[in-house]
């Protein structure tokens, strides 16, 4: 997610068996454009896991990375709800840090799915699209699927900057799984 993190870019998984059971990982760069595709067994029931990646108003808990996020309700080109997020995040390509700013229509259009696109104005990104899908395997355990394509609008150095925001990405997404887990335990086991 987170992302990312992409949104939750911009926030999602490292290869580490210490944020759930990671399928596949994979992160592409290619003529600027950055891809993320997750597939992680998570420990919590469905609708937990689902709930916690839906509380777009406290996903800061869920990363580091975001510093402040907002909510506008709005109304999607084809007349579906749609909730405009815009997300603060720090960003750091080498050793040069700068906080980011990633506006992003969300949308849920079937259950256990999650649709982020990236909007242009007022981002830091040029494009970029986002897919959440969380499915229930038994009672006590869920699988998250994250796939996000982006291209940032800023200035990223040539040759090793790619594998700065791979990484960035993947420690992004580890943070991400690790603190959705403890938030569905706590939830779990009550105050």
């Amino acid at each position: 997610m987170q992302g990312l993190l992409c949104p939750l870019l911009l926030l999602l998984v490292s290869i580490s068996a210490q944020a759930g059971e990671v399928q596949h990982a994979s992160v592409g760069h290619q003529d600027g454009d950055y891809s993320i595709d997750i597939s992680v067994k998570v420990d919590g029931d469905r609708d937990t896991i689902y709930r916690i990646a839906t509380d777009y108003e406290q996903l800061s808990r869920l990363s580091d990375l975001i510093i402040e996020t907002g909510l506008v309700e709005s109304t999607g080109p084809d007349g579906t709800p749609t909730v405009r997020r815009r997300l603060l995040t720090k960003t750091c390509v080498l050793l040069f840090c700068f906080n980011a700013v990633l506006i992003e229509d969300l949308s849920e259009p079937e259950n256990g799915i999650i649709k982020s696109v990236f909007v242009p104005e007022g981002s830091d990104f040029l494009y970029g699209e986002a897919v959440w899908q969380v499915m229930a395997i038994d009672k006590s355990h869920t699988m998250i699927n994250f796939n996000c394509k982006f291209k940032p609008g800023f200035w990223v150095p040539p040759m090793i900057g790619p594998l700065f925001i791979k990484h960035m990405m993947l420690d992004a997404a580890e943070q991400t799984i690790n603190n959705i887990e403890k938030i569905a335990a706590l939830e779990k086991s009550g105050p």
